[in-house]
């Protein structure tokens, strides 16, 4: 949707934290919602033009890889394998803005920005920021187009000279090395041969308790489809790959826990840890991988001429850090890793007719998909264990990528299995073969499948709050609430939930009598009559399918992340004022689970996609 709005010709960018002055330039607010008028978030405007926006940048990301230098493509000079090229592992290509640090959803922010301008031709624009890569885009773009351009404001950020990132990676490599030598010293590990033929591999986590009390392998990931799988007399390989945290601090324990799953299963489960094959062998494929991309760096370097098809933006100031360090640094010892384990993985293991992995479109898939490919095994599964997000881009790509078929080009699986009609919908519309997609049951969220419908009035608002992973979000609506408080309906309680990971601060809200809970978050949503959580999270995904009233925060700092940007009865709220007038309205609950996710814990959907692939 384009803003046809005049605006004046002058153009005031705020990005920070004071109060904008009221002048008679259009202030754009890059970090903040305002209904006043001559006021615009940035977000906002983004928010009306998001196709066109996202579009727009996902083929900038697919031109950088096409663009041609000393005579080739810049995927084809990253070619690490003949089939495999490290441009699609390295950060630009990821897409991974979930992490602000990426600089993606100020690249969109700033092809907004340059929507408006272009729209509404400005004489003039003057800058008030601390961000000195945003002024410096913002002033290029300016000097470009003819605008006269000023600026305020100290400038944070300023340029450091670290350790380099091949150093770092140096230092990575020799740690890796050593805590890796309890399993390269150990007997070799064999390869099972064994009739399974279908392997499942994901990351070693959200484990249940992860003990030698745990006598059977039960995981979030997979949930009720582990014992289906028994109950269906399908023998299965499980792939896990490590990782680090307070129960498994060492490779060898999670081997050693493998070892325990497979033992206990009464020969229907063999499980293995991909570190467990490290070798010296590898260590040495993996430093001449490294410097094999490492020595490419300089000529990558050129890709600053490319800008996005009919922009005058130099996106490359924000994102050449990240995409050096993905070229140079730990990111491209740990790519390397994968790539060789992989490939030692599945060229030794019995033919697979299935696998079916985890899937968020992380780099070590592509390495996974690349060496399943290259052993000539079956048909391979990607399931997106979570939510699929319009704005998520790791899941989202520029059309012609589907298209290509050369060996250098983007490494897919045969089929991706998704958990909603949302999923199929967001990546049907983003341009993904409808005929490598296929419905399954969401396995996180099968606890939802008995919720019933109720009716009740309600006599004292309760009110759920559901931190976020990212703590400025959760700090919003704290700091909302507490400016509410004496606002809100008699009695209000307020529970608060901590996130599983990032705990939050709460001592300074004391006023608002908060309720901490520790039970499971079913019951939480039993007593509940609305839930205020922040865009990133997914469990605002969970509250909705229960029936619950959802309010979500639009805090104008970042693009709409929620799972529910497109669902119908969600609220979104851009102010405090918002949030009270939503929640004096609520007089009643009246709690109807809605069909969000696929849900039958009979898991037909998966039955029938094993079944079917095993007969190709």
């Amino acid at each position: 949707m384009t803003n046809i709005i005049t605006y004046n010709k002058n153009i005031l960018i705020w990005d920070i934290e004071k109060i904008p002055p009221r002048t008679e330039s259009t202030t754009i607010l890059w970090s903040k919602n305002s209904e006043e008028k001559n006021f615009i978030s940035i977000v906002k405007y983004v928010e009306d033009n998001s196709n066109e926006l996202r579009s727009i940048y996902l083929e900038w990301i697919y031109d950088l890889g096409e663009y041609i230098l000393d005579g080739k493509k810049v995927i084809e000079h990253l070619k690490i394998r003949n089939n495999l090229s490290y441009w699609w592992m390295s950060s630009i290509p990821q897409k991974v803005n979930i992490d602000k640090s990426q600089n993606i959803n100020e690249s969109i922010k700033l092809l907004g920005l340059e929507k408006f301008i272009n729209l509404n031709q400005p004489k003039k624009i003057e800058i008030h920021s601390q961000n000195r890569n945003l002024i410096r885009i913002v002033e290029n773009l300016c000097l470009n187009k003819g605008i006269s351009f000023s600026k305020a404001g100290k400038k944070s950020g300023i340029s450091i000279n670290g350790i380099s990132p091949s150093i770092i990676a140096i230092i990575y490599l020799f740690w890796y090395f050593v805590i890796s030598i309890p399993v390269i010293i150990v007997k070799n590990r064999k390869y099972e041969k064994n009739d399974n033929n279908i392997i499942l591999i994901d990351i070693f986590t959200h484990i249940y308790g992860s003990s030698y009390k745990d006598y059977h392998f039960k995981s979030y990931y997979w949930e009720d489809l582990v014992s289906k799988l028994k109950e269906w007399n399908i023998k299965t390989n499980w792939l896990h790959i490590y990782y680090k945290n307070l129960k498994n601090k060492s490779f060898m324990r999670v081997r050693n826990l493998c070892d325990f799953f497979s033992l206990n299963s009464s020969g229907t489960q063999n499980h293995n840890l991909l570190e467990s094959y490290l070798s010296l062998k590898i260590f040495y494929c993996v430093c001449k991988d490294y410097l094999k991309i490492r020595f490419k760096i300089n000529l990558i370097s050129k890709l600053k001429e490319v800008k996005p098809k009919g922009s005058c933006l130099d996106l490359w100031i924000i994102h050449s850090s990240a995409l050096n360090e993905s070229l140079s640094g730990k990111s491209l010892i740990k790519n390397c890793l994968y790539i060789n384990l992989f490939e030692k993985y599945f060229a030794n293991v019995p033919r697979q007719k299935i696998g079916i992995y985890i899937s968020e479109n992380q780099p070590w898939e592509l390495a996974l998909i690349y060496a399943w490919k290259l052993a000539k095994h079956g048909v391979l599964i990607a399931t997106p264990h979570n939510t699929l997000r319009y704005w998520d881009l790791r899941h989202h790509f520029y059309i012609e990528t589907y298209n290509d078929e050369n060996s250098a080009y983007y490494p897919m699986p045969n089929l991706v299995a998704v958990n909603s009609a949302t999923a199929m919908k967001n990546l049907l519309e983003s341009g993904y073969p409808r005929n490598m997609l296929a419905q399954v049951e969401a396995l996180r969220y099968l606890y939802l499948s008995q919720v019933e419908p109720l009716i009740r009035e309600i006599n004292n608002l309760t009110v759920l709050i559901c931190a976020d992973y990212q703590k400025n979000n959760t700090i919003q609506i704290l700091e909302w609430l507490l400016e509410i408080n004496k606002y809100l309906p008699e009695n209000t309680k307020i529970i608060f939930r901590h996130h599983p990971i990032y705990k939050c601060n709460i001592s300074k809200y004391k006023q608002l009598n908060l309720c901490i809970s520790s039970n499971q978050l079913i019951d939480d949503f039993a007593i509940a009559d609305v839930v205020i959580t922040g865009l990133i999270s997914s469990v605002a995904a969970d509250a909705y399918t229960f029936g619950l009233s959802v309010i979500q925060i639009l805090d104008g700092s970042v693009l709409n992340m929620s799972p529910l940007r497109s669902a119908d009865e969600v609220t979104f709220v851009r102010s405090k004022t918002e949030m009270l007038m939503i929640l004096n309205k609520i007089k009643q609950r009246e709690m109807k689970p809605k069909k969000f996710f696929n849900l039958n814990k009979n898991l037909l959907l998966w039955k029938r996609l094993i079944v079917n692939s095993s007969e190709n």
